[in-house]
């Protein structure tokens, strides 16, 4: 249990470094307090964040991207008319530690056609 830290009108965020060893497959919590100057107080928690080391397993692991489309039509397979946003279905990763969410990155990779 941390005890709450006190900003000063010259920051406006704080943080707490932590050592990975001491909250490996622990759920952390967090929650902010906010009081204005007429001492009126407003609290709210978070539902917590499991913490793991280990990757989930892919074994099993389906990856494909569902196309978009900027019309009212159906987009075509392997056709993205949606420059902004993309669709990604996966299924079938394992966590042995509980986890049921991850972070996906995506990477952009542009491909110039010589000639």
């Amino acid at each position: 249990m941390q005890s709450f830290e006190r900003l000063t009108n010259k920051n406006s965020a704080a943080f707490k470094d932590f050592d990975y060893n001491v909250l490996e497959n622990k759920t952390v919590y967090s929650t902010i307090r906010c009081h204005n100057r007429a001492g009126l107080l407003a609290s709210k928690s978070s539902d917590g964040v499991k913490i793991s080391v280990y990757p989930p397993s892919i074994t099993n692991a389906e990856l494909s991207i569902t196309p978009l489309s900027t019309t009212e039509y159906q987009a075509g397979n392997h056709y993205q008319s949606n420059i902004n946003n993309v669709r990604i279905r996966w299924s079938g990763f394992e966590d042995f530690t509980g986890i049921e969410q991850f972070k996906v990155n995506l990477k952009i990779v542009c491909k110039m056609k010589n000639g």
